[in-house]
C-alpha cells in the first residue's frame, strides 16, 4: 500500500530509487544485515540531501535531482568497493592511477593536436591556464600588441562600469519613486547601446590578439605536446 501510493505522488523512478539503490550499496560493502540497513540508510540520506540540495541550488526539478543524486551514488560506491577489500585494494589503487594518466594524456594529446590544426578555434583548456596565468599568451604578443591589450582590457572595464552605475542609477530613482524623464530615458537608452557597441567593438580586438598568440602558441605548445603525450602514451602502453 505504502509502494502503490507513493507511485502515485512521487513517480516510480524516485520511488524505486529509494528502494532499490540503498539496498545495492549495503550489499556490497557487508555481507551482515545490520551493517547493509546501517550502510544503505547512510547513503539513502546522502543522496537524499545531495538531490535537494543541487534542486534547490540551480533550480532544478527535485525528482529527477534525486533520481541523478542516486545514481551518482551508486557509481560511486560501486567504483570505490573494491578498496573496501584488503586483497584487491593494491590493484585497483595502480589500475585506476594508471587509468587517470592514460586519460590526462589523451586529454592534453587532444589538445595540443587541435591546436596545432585549428589555432583559432576555441581552446577551453588554454584559455583555463591563461585565465589562471595572463602571463602565458602575453609571452607570445609583441610589446605593441600587450600595449594593446591593455588598452583594450581596460576599456572593457571601463565600459562595464558606466553601464553598471546608470543601471544603478536607474534602479535608484524607481526605487525612491521617482520617474525618470522620457530625456532621461532616451539618455540612458543611448548610452547603453553606445556602450554594448564599444564593448563589442573591445572584445574583438581581444579576440585578434588571442588569435594572433594561438598561431605562435601552435607551434611552441601545440606541436612539441601533442608528441611529447603520444609518447608517454605509446611508453605506458607497452611497458604494461
Amino acid at each position: 500500500m505504502v509502494v502503490a501510493s507513493s507511485v502515485a505522488i512521487a513517480g516510480v523512478l524516485l520511488v524505486f530509487s529509494f528502494l532499490i539503490i540503498p539496498a545495492i550499496i549495503g550489499t556490497l560493502y557487508s555481507g551482515r544485515t545490520t551493517l547493509k540497513l546501517l550502510i544503505g540508510w547512510i547513503a539513502g540520506a546522502l543522496a537524499s540531501a545531495l538531490g535537494l540540495a543541487s534542486s534547490y541550488l540551480w533550480d532544478l526539478p527535485t525528482g529527477g535531482a534525486m533520481v541523478c543524486s542516486f545514481g551518482l551514488m551508486l557509481i560511486i560506491a560501486a567504483t570505490m568497493q573494491p578498496l573496501a577489500r584488503r586483497d584487491t585494494r593494491k590493484t585497483f589503487m595502480v589500475a585506476a592511477a594508471s587509468t587517470a594518466l592514460a586519460l590526462v594524456l589523451v586529454l592534453l594529446m587532444m589538445s595540443a593536436f587541435w591546436l596545432a590544426a585549428f589555432p583559432r578555434a576555441d581552446h577551453p583548456l588554454l584559455d583555463a591556464l591563461e585565465t589562471w596565468r595572463p602571463g602565458l599568451r602575453a609571452a607570445f604578443l609583441s610589446d605593441t600588441d600587450r600595449d594593446t591589450a591593455r588598452q583594450a582590457q581596460a576599456g572593457a572595464e571601463r565600459v562595464k562600469q558606466e553601464a553598471k552605475r546608470l543601471t544603478e542609477l536607474e534602479r535608484n530613482r524607481r526605487w525612491q519613486g521617482t520617474e525618470l524623464s522620457d530625456e532621461e530615458l532616451r539618455k540612458i537608452t543611448s548610452y547603453h547601446q553606445s556602450f554594448q557597441e564599444m564593448q563589442q567593438g573591445e572584445q574583438f580586438v581581444q579576440r585578434e590578439l588571442r588569435n594572433k598568440a594561438r598561431e605562435r602558441q601552435r607551434w611552441v605548445l601545440g606541436a612539441p605536446l601533442f608528441l611529447i603525450c603520444l609518447g608517454l602514451l605509446l611508453w605506458t602502453r607497452f611497458r604494461d
